[in-house]
Protein backbone atom coordinates (compact mmCIF):
# COMPACT_ATOMS: atom_id res chain seq x y z
CA UNK A 1 0.00 0.00 0.00
CA UNK A 2 1.66 3.25 -1.04
CA UNK A 3 1.13 5.79 1.44
CA UNK A 4 2.55 9.12 2.30
CA UNK A 5 4.99 8.61 5.65
CA UNK A 6 5.69 11.98 7.66
CA UNK A 7 9.27 11.92 8.07
CA UNK A 8 9.06 13.35 11.78
CA UNK A 9 7.44 10.25 12.59
CA UNK A 10 10.22 8.16 10.87
CA UNK A 11 13.28 10.17 12.27
CA UNK A 12 12.76 8.40 16.11
CA UNK A 13 12.78 5.22 14.48
CA UNK A 14 16.08 5.71 12.55
CA UNK A 15 17.42 7.04 15.78
CA UNK A 16 16.76 4.23 18.12
CA UNK A 17 17.17 1.46 15.54
CA UNK A 18 18.96 -1.76 16.98
CA UNK A 19 20.99 -1.90 12.78
CA UNK A 20 21.45 1.04 10.48
CA UNK A 21 23.40 -0.12 7.60
CA UNK A 22 23.73 2.00 4.81
CA UNK A 23 23.55 5.77 4.09
CA UNK A 24 21.47 6.54 1.19
CA UNK A 25 18.07 8.46 1.44
CA UNK A 26 16.34 5.23 0.22
CA UNK A 27 15.37 3.63 3.56
CA UNK A 28 13.93 -0.18 3.65
CA UNK A 29 12.95 -0.91 7.53
CA UNK A 30 12.15 -4.02 9.24
CA UNK A 31 10.06 -4.00 11.96
CA UNK A 32 11.14 -7.60 14.04
CA UNK A 33 10.78 -9.68 17.21
CA UNK A 34 13.34 -12.31 17.60
CA UNK A 35 10.79 -14.65 18.52
CA UNK A 36 9.10 -14.02 15.56
CA UNK A 37 9.27 -17.29 13.41
CA UNK A 38 7.80 -15.41 10.33
CA UNK A 39 10.57 -12.73 11.10
CA UNK A 40 13.35 -15.58 10.80
CA UNK A 41 12.25 -16.74 8.01
CA UNK A 42 12.38 -13.50 6.06
CA UNK A 43 15.84 -12.00 7.72
CA UNK A 44 17.38 -15.49 6.97
CA UNK A 45 15.92 -15.24 3.92
CA UNK A 46 16.80 -11.75 2.88
CA UNK A 47 19.28 -10.12 4.69
CA UNK A 48 22.32 -10.95 2.54
CA UNK A 49 20.58 -8.93 -0.27
CA UNK A 50 19.47 -6.02 1.83
CA UNK A 51 23.10 -5.87 3.16
CA UNK A 52 24.48 -5.95 -0.13
CA UNK A 53 22.37 -3.04 -1.45
CA UNK A 54 23.24 -0.84 1.82
CA UNK A 55 26.98 -1.73 1.12
CA UNK A 56 26.11 -0.36 -2.33
CA UNK A 57 24.63 2.61 -1.17
CA UNK A 58 21.86 2.02 -2.69
CA UNK A 59 19.43 1.55 0.49
CA UNK A 60 20.05 2.01 4.11
CA UNK A 61 18.49 -0.76 5.76
CA UNK A 62 17.53 -0.25 9.27
CA UNK A 63 16.34 -2.99 11.49
CA UNK A 64 13.89 -1.55 14.77
CA UNK A 65 11.96 -3.43 17.51
CA UNK A 66 8.61 -4.35 17.60
CA UNK A 67 8.10 -6.23 20.19
CA UNK A 68 5.31 -8.65 19.91
CA UNK A 69 6.40 -11.84 22.56
CA UNK A 70 6.66 -10.50 25.90
CA UNK A 71 9.32 -13.53 26.11
CA UNK A 72 11.51 -11.95 23.53
CA UNK A 73 12.32 -8.44 25.57
CA UNK A 74 15.62 -10.35 26.94
CA UNK A 75 17.26 -10.99 24.02
CA UNK A 76 16.26 -7.67 22.66
CA UNK A 77 17.68 -6.24 25.49
CA UNK A 78 20.88 -8.30 25.03
CA UNK A 79 21.18 -7.44 21.46
CA UNK A 80 21.16 -3.22 22.16
CA UNK A 81 24.19 -4.49 24.85
CA UNK A 82 25.99 -5.42 22.04
CA UNK A 83 28.31 -3.19 19.98
CA UNK A 84 26.45 -2.37 16.82
CA UNK A 85 29.22 -4.61 14.63
CA UNK A 86 27.83 -7.60 16.83
CA UNK A 87 24.50 -7.55 15.95
CA UNK A 88 23.46 -8.51 13.03
CA UNK A 89 25.80 -11.83 13.59
CA UNK A 90 23.31 -11.95 17.02
CA UNK A 91 20.59 -11.78 14.95
CA UNK A 92 21.00 -14.36 12.39
CA UNK A 93 22.34 -16.33 15.41
CA UNK A 94 19.47 -16.11 16.96
CA UNK A 95 16.45 -17.13 14.36
CA UNK A 96 19.20 -20.04 13.59
CA UNK A 97 19.19 -21.27 16.55
CA UNK A 98 16.47 -19.35 19.46
CA UNK A 99 17.66 -22.01 21.99
CA UNK A 100 21.11 -21.26 22.67
CA UNK A 101 19.86 -17.84 22.01
CA UNK A 102 17.27 -17.74 24.83
CA UNK A 103 19.68 -18.91 27.10
CA UNK A 104 22.19 -16.97 26.35
CA UNK A 105 19.99 -13.53 26.91
CA UNK A 106 18.64 -15.28 30.21
CA UNK A 107 22.17 -15.29 32.06
CA UNK A 108 23.12 -12.20 30.74
CA UNK A 109 19.78 -10.19 31.56
CA UNK A 110 20.40 -8.78 34.60
CA UNK A 111 23.66 -7.18 32.99
CA UNK A 112 23.62 -3.63 33.39
CA UNK A 113 23.54 -2.45 29.83
CA UNK A 114 20.22 -3.69 29.86
CA UNK A 115 17.63 -0.58 29.47
CA UNK A 116 14.16 -0.16 28.85
CA UNK A 117 15.65 1.56 25.60
CA UNK A 118 14.50 -1.58 23.58
CA UNK A 119 10.76 -0.81 25.02
CA UNK A 120 10.47 3.07 23.45
CA UNK A 121 11.71 2.04 20.25
CA UNK A 122 8.42 -0.14 19.97
CA UNK A 123 6.30 3.05 20.86
CA UNK A 124 7.40 4.85 17.93
CA UNK A 125 6.61 2.16 15.67
CA UNK A 126 3.48 2.76 16.72
CA UNK A 127 3.20 5.96 15.70
CA UNK A 128 3.94 4.63 11.96
CA UNK A 129 1.30 2.47 11.99
CA UNK A 130 3.09 -1.03 12.37
CA UNK A 131 0.77 -3.64 14.54
CA UNK A 132 3.01 -6.95 13.42
CA UNK A 133 5.66 -8.77 12.49
CA UNK A 134 7.11 -8.26 10.45
CA UNK A 135 6.57 -5.27 8.49
CA UNK A 136 8.36 -3.36 6.39
CA UNK A 137 8.11 0.06 5.05
CA UNK A 138 9.63 1.08 1.88
CA UNK A 139 10.68 4.98 1.99
CA UNK A 140 11.71 7.76 0.26
CA UNK A 141 13.04 10.61 2.64
CA UNK A 142 13.32 13.05 -0.05
CA UNK A 143 10.05 12.36 -1.25
CA UNK A 144 8.16 11.27 2.52
CA UNK A 145 6.68 8.65 0.78
CA UNK A 146 6.74 5.24 0.56
CA UNK A 147 4.83 2.02 1.32
CA UNK A 148 4.14 -0.57 4.03
CA UNK A 149 3.86 -4.18 3.40
CA UNK A 150 2.89 -6.85 6.72
CA UNK A 151 4.10 -10.49 7.16
CA UNK A 152 6.27 -12.30 5.64
CA UNK A 153 8.08 -11.26 2.10
CA UNK A 154 10.08 -13.59 -0.09
CA UNK A 155 13.11 -12.71 -1.69
CA UNK A 156 11.39 -12.44 -5.41
CA UNK A 157 8.92 -9.52 -3.90
CA UNK A 158 11.85 -7.99 -1.71
CA UNK A 159 13.57 -7.72 -4.81
CA UNK A 160 10.75 -6.36 -6.64
CA UNK A 161 10.02 -3.97 -3.50
CA UNK A 162 13.88 -2.51 -3.54
CA UNK A 163 13.69 -1.94 -7.45
CA UNK A 164 10.67 0.43 -6.94
CA UNK A 165 12.62 2.31 -5.11
CA UNK A 166 14.60 3.72 -7.89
Amino acid sequence: MKMVIDPKKVEPVLENAVIKTGNSHRYVIIFFDLLCPFCAHMFLENEEVLIEYAERGLITFVMSDFIVHEEAKPLHAMLRCLPSEQRLEFIKETYSDLRKALERANQIHSSSCVTNEHILASGYNLLLGVRATPTAMFFNKLLGRGFVVEGYIPQTNMLEYLRSLF
